[in-house]
């Protein structure tokens, strides 16, 4: 890949009549400081045998690597991780010996992984060699590497399978390799396993045979040409569903199948649909056939990612491969498409085509996010996905970017540790938004058949009546930018939207002046589809206030030019640029709003200010919970408790938020009804309370719980559907984040101390627990107390699991939004080695900080028109 890639920063379209800011930059990639092998021999085919022992967790293992040797050579360094060697040969018809010589010794760099192997006899230059390594290994328990994961069988015993993962420096723990993604070889696979068992592996069994009454050996097809951190292998009881594409583009059908525990394959139906069209879909738009004769999708319990695009082999947490069509909710069926076809989209892009190195991650992800969400749209047309995007996926890449602390799309990465910390929002989303601006700039069919063979703020100042300037300046959500920090210019779009017609104008300077139609009514950023805010007077604020009033006739009618109206003013007020009083004004031109995803984008910024808000006084809580139920109560009131099939999805999802916002913000009416089905729920009337229903209806009334006693009883019944093992996993994930949401502090503290007792809570899941707690007020600074006073003990917990650890991280210091409270926190990370989660870290005090300063900044202010207001929200 070139290494002049060009490296976005967040920018605001900022339209005032005072000023604004933004900026694009290249950043040529420093590869000086990489810890990569030498290069001296080249792999270029793995031959390897396997052999897990499920009780003993002890896999034995066989490597034959054939290698190119590129220079005179008597040593050869590669990477192993928690291996240990027993024997090591190499072979060469260049050698001076008939036969194969072992080394004369194997050392350990412990830290970096490697192991360093030395000859007795030169290897010369432009030759061939065999290297046979004979090793063993750990199955071990932290979902990295090849690792085991538990289950309970049909009489309740505990049992294990073992699975991989080994993205992206954990194909090391597997085998002895060149662990770089650019460093591709093809790999031949053999698993010796027990003979009851399923055993997967990237392409086809091509033989199976018995070796013993308990034991058989199964080979697999040699692979395309592939890295070594997409290879996998899964042994366990599964059963699987099956269905085939048409051929129609591939060439031939390929055999898509779901993998999962004994009774569940049936709730992969709905991924395997999905499977089938995505790979008819993405063949025909890349122009390429999928290069393997199947592909298996297989639900593992215990993953630490949400999936993982091993070549012919996906892996899966269970909650993101299975649905339930009675039980699971709407929001499950939306999560399981994307990431489907998300990971179908890396079979091409990541996998066919790789990255180079680690600093070009966002190429995978960025692009399978967006060609993801183009797969969903053509299957389900009806979800109106892209709006989706511009509601959820956008802001989360604006937000993140709008910190100091983030990081250019493409980053320098040099010792493996660093890699996972850049899986984030800026490369999955940021990417994506990027990836997309510039499809809708040319068009989607022009940027494919490109496939086939950046971010401002716009200060817009009125400088005539009919013509405004524009200034573009980075922008940072603390809104203290600084000169050194704003010297990039980007190319902009700027897609004037107007009452006449729409103007494709394109900023390309610091400072430009464009024309504006006579009446002065404009919107920049049409249909939202370029990466920047856009900063608007409160008069102008109010002009399109009034044209949201006017629905489909106003300027308006797009969805997405309403979101990104909210989502812009709704991030200004954090950074400064405009008050939080504005979006509250601009937020009550929308009570007859009726589209899902506008909702969608209002109830996160009202959420998002109680959340700041969370220590002041209870009549200014009061008032900014009595402004979201004027919204949504009446939403909630006229859309009803029942799912009728007539129902669209957007109105379903509608449904769900309006009574999430309306309960959460004490609607009596819909509190009341809340009580009454949930009671009826627990007692065994599953019809009470539809699947949707069920996470906010069990967050309604443990936050509206009168008396200590009513909570202690509705947790307990929650904790029963947790516990329910009959339950699909979607659904009993959804009732263990929701006992996140208590007020007390005995149920807290118990909720804590489960999430350390692997019976109670999988590693995997700790993410809900740290989530839940981070977004409810009443237990964050119990869980700092209890993050602070555990931190050895979470951090072996999670040693392995790095990602895992950065969320807890990022939990556990995000929410608060108190000077004092903060200083605390930096002081007490002082004295550790933060290296391994240094980013989440610095994103979350960063952030933590932006709302400290927000609230200071903004408190009276609110206090003011809250009260000056009070009387409209009764």
């Amino acid at each position: 890949m070139n290494e002049d890639l060009i490296v976005l920063t967040s920018s605001l379209l900022i339209v005032t009549y005072l000023g604004g800011q933004t900026a694009m930059c290249t950043q040529q990639v420093d590869t000086s400081e990489r810890q990569i092998l030498p290069t001296n021999v080249k792999p270029v085919h793995y031959d390897l045998t396997l052999q897990p022992d499920l009780e003993t967790f002890v896999f034995q293992g066989h490597a034959k690597i054939d290698l190119l040797v590129l220079e005179d050579t008597t040593t050869i360094v590669l990477n192993t991780h928690d291996i240990k060697i027993l024997s090591v040969a190499i072979s060469s018809t260049n050698l001076k010996t008939e036969s194969s010589q072992p080394a004369t010794s194997v050392t350990y760099d412990e830290k970096k992984h490697l192991a360093n192997l030395s000859f007795g006899e030169l290897l010369p230059a432009n030759s061939k060699a065999v290297l046979d390594i004979k090793y063993e290994g750990i199955l071990n328990d932290q979902m990295a590497g090849f690792y085991r994961s538990s289950y309970k069988d049909a009489e309740g015993n505990t049992k294990y399978l073992a699975t991989t993962q080994f993205e992206a420096t954990d194909a090391r723990r597997a085998f002895p390799c060149w662990d770089e993604p650019s460093l591709k070889a093809t790999f031949d696979v053999t698993l010796v396993v027990p003979s009851h068992l399923t055993a997967l592996s990237n392409t086809n069994v091509i033989s199976e045979v018995n070796v013993s009454d308990t034991l058989k050996q199964v080979k697999y097809a040699t692979t395309p040409l592939m890295s070594t951190y997409l290879v996998a292998f899964v042994i366990g009881p599964f059963e699987y569903i099956e269905a085939f594409t048409s051929g129609l583009h591939n060439g031939q059908p390929i055999r898509s199948r779901v993998y999962t525990l004994p009774g569940l394959a049936e709730q992969g139906r709905h991924a395997l649909n999905v499977c089938v069209s995505a790979l008819e879909y993405f063949a025909k738009v890349f122009g390429e056939p999928y290069p393997l004769p199947k592909l298996d999708m297989v639900a593992v319990p215990d993953f630490e990612a949400g999936a993982m695009e091993n070549w012919g082999l996906i892996t899966y947490r269970t909650v993101s491969l299975l649905f339930d069509e009675k039980q699971s909710s709407i929001v499950s069926k939306k999560r399981t498409a994307y990431v489907v076809c998300h990971e179908l989209a890396h079979q091409w892009f990541g996998n066919l085509v790789t990255m180079k190195w680690w600093n070009e991650l966002w190429l995978n992800e960025s692009f399978a996010t967006w060609v993801g969400w183009l797969a969903v749209d053509d299957i389900f047309p009806d979800w109106d996905v892209w709006t989706s995007f511009v509601n959820e996926d956008m802001p989360r890449a604006l937000n993140l970017d709008a910190l100091r602390s983030s990081h250019p799309i493409d980053v320098a990465v040099n010792d493996p540790a660093e890699i996972h910390q850049i899986f984030d929002a800026i490369s999955y989303y940021k990417g994506a938004s990027v990836i997309r601006m510039l499809s809708s700039w040319l068009g989607v069919e022009t940027f494919l058949a490109g496939v086939r063979r950046y971010y401002p703020v716009l200060c817009v100042t009125k400088e005539s009546q009919n013509t405004v300037k524009v200034v573009q300046s980075r922008y940072l959500s603390t809104g203290d930018l600084q000169a050194a920090e704003d010297g990039t210019v980007w190319w902009a779009p700027l897609g004037m939207l107007t009452s006449n017609q729409n103007e494709n104008f394109t900023l390309t300077e610091k400072s430009q002046t464009f024309p504006i139609p006579a009446d002065g009514l404009f919107k920049l950023n049409a249909s939202q589809t370029s990466v920047y805010r856009v900063n608007y007077p409160i008069e102008s604020i109010r002009i399109l206030g009034e044209e949201v009033k006017k629905g489909s006739s106003g300027l308006l009618a797009n969805t997405s030019d309403r979101v990104g109206l909210i989502a812009d003013a709704g991030n200004l007020c954090v950074s400064g640029e405009q008050s939080t009083t504005a979006f509250l004004e601009l937020a009550q031109a929308f009570v007859n709003e009726e589209n899902y995803f506008v909702w969608s984008q209002l109830s996160t910024h009202l959420s998002n200010i109680l959340g700041v808000w969370y220590q002041q006084p209870e009549q200014v809580k009061d008032g900014l919970k009595a402004l979201r139920r004027s919204l949504f109560a009446p939403v909630a009131h006229r859309l009803g408790w029942e799912f009728a099939e007539t129902d669209d999805y957007l109105t379903n999802i509608l449904r769900v938020l309006a009574l999430t916002n309306a309960g959460r913000s004490n609607d009596t009416t819909t509190v009341e009804e809340a009580k009454k089905r949930f009671n009826k729920f627990v007692a065994g009337d599953i019809d009470a309370l539809h699947p949707n229903l069920r996470g906010p209806v069990y967050g309604i009334v443990l936050s509206t719980a009168a008396s200590v006693e009513e909570e202690e009883s509705v947790w307990e019944r929650i904790l029963q559907m947790y516990h329910n093992e009959s339950l699909p996993t979607d659904q009993r994930l959804i009732a263990l984040n929701a006992l996140g949401g208590a007020k007390s502090e005995a149920l807290i503290s118990r909720y804590l101390l489960m999430s350390l007792d692997e019976k109670e809570v999988r590693g995997q899941d700790s993410i809900y627990v740290f989530g839940s707690l981070a977004a409810n007020p009443d237990a964050r600074l119990l869980f700092w107390r209890f993050f602070s006073q555990n931190y050895d003990l979470l951090q072996s917990k999670f040693s392995r699991s790095l990602s895992l650890f950065g969320a807890a991280v990022r939990s556990a210091v995000g929410g608060f939004s108190s000077m004092e409270q903060l200083d605390e926190i930096e002081a007490f990370f002082a004295d550790k080695n933060t290296k391994e989660y240094a980013r989440p870290l610095q994103q979350a005090l960063e952030g933590a900080r932006v709302n400290s300063k927000w609230l200071l900044r903004s408190k009276d202010s609110v206090a003011r028109w809250v009260q000056d207001n009070a009387g409209q929200f009764q």
